[in-house]
């Protein structure tokens, strides 16, 4: 049969995780956000964070900027929240600002970095050593957690090979043991990769681009997509909810859109910034 894996069971769990670890601290978390105000998209993320955020307990400050903030300016902010112990934890929106430079999110403290985008973090990630991840994959993990689902020895596929979500992904499962497979926008077929896999993660931002035919052997979907599709929120993957639900050839898993990957990947930043308050020796 197939099972829908709701967001929303496994941030029952995460609020319970960040509830504990701040019963023994006195203060509040303070994360920083830098936003860039002629994005969209970010300000639509920016209100998602600062919603949860402060739910549960969090203080959330932003830093508007926009394409003719300078690289100066810029630095300036960054380095003010960075060395200042009162701030937590520092996010800059993607997309970044026009002429920013990566050496300019590598001056974010590696500790203060809940998005993991520093080169210091992203070493680290690649190297399986102590750091803050990118949020997302985070997120990911934790619906293979929450099932008790194992990677070990399966064939993964992930569609998508950005720095945020596709690259980091695949350290991650590779961790789990899994045998893996990144296809991306120059991929011949990528049905041809996708009909044979146990897992596939669909991080592409392609709407319907996974159709049912392409995954009928796998036990279990991640769609980490988000698109908009005349005014309606959908993933990468085309997939019938109901239909899934019915199918009783084997028990399969899958993540829905909305609800599903992107409410999970901001309690991870709160997860993020709790943990690099106790690497800071805060907690």
């Amino acid at each position: 049969m197939g099972m829908i894996i709701s967001g929303k069971q496994i941030i029952s769990r995460l609020k319970e995780d960040i509830k504990e670890q701040l019963s023994s601290y006195n203060g509040v978390p303070h994360i920083s956000i830098i936003l860039n105000m002629e994005d969209e998209p970010s300000k639509s993320y920016v209100k998602s964070i600062q919603k949860t955020a402060e739910k549960n307990g969090f203080n959330i400050s932003l830093y508007k900027v926009d394409n003719n903030t300078t690289e100066d300016e810029l630095i300036e902010i960054i380095d003010a929240l960075s060395t200042d112990n009162n701030i937590d934890g520092i996010i800059v929106t993607r997309p970044y600002v026009t002429r920013m430079k990566k050496d300019i999110i590598n001056r974010i403290h590696k500790w203060k970095d809940i998005d993991g985008q520093t080169d210091w973090n992203m070493i680290s990630l690649y190297k399986n050593e102590d750091g803050l991840y990118p949020a997302t994959p985070l997120a990911v993990m934790e619906f293979f957690r929450e099932v008790n689902y194992k990677l070990r020895g399966k064939h993964a596929v992930i569609v998508g090979r950005s720095k945020t979500v596709g690259l980091p992904l695949f350290f991650m499962l590779l961790r789990e043991d899994a045998t893996l497979t990144v296809c991306h926008s120059k991929t011949d077929n990528i049905k041809k990769y996708t009909e044979k896999a146990d897992v596939v993660i669909s991080a592409a931002g392609v709407p319907h681009l996974i159709t049912k035919d392409m995954v009928e052997n796998a036990s279990f979907l991640v769609d980490v997509g988000i698109n908009v599709v005349d005014g309606k929120i959908v993933g990468d993957m085309d997939i019938d909810y109901e239909e899934f639900e019915k199918d009783e050839k084997d028990l399969k898993f899958i993540t829905p859109v909305p609800g599903g990957v992107g409410p999970v990947t901001t309690y991870m930043l709160l997860l993020n910034t709790l943990y690099g308050m106790k690497q800071r020796g805060k907690i």
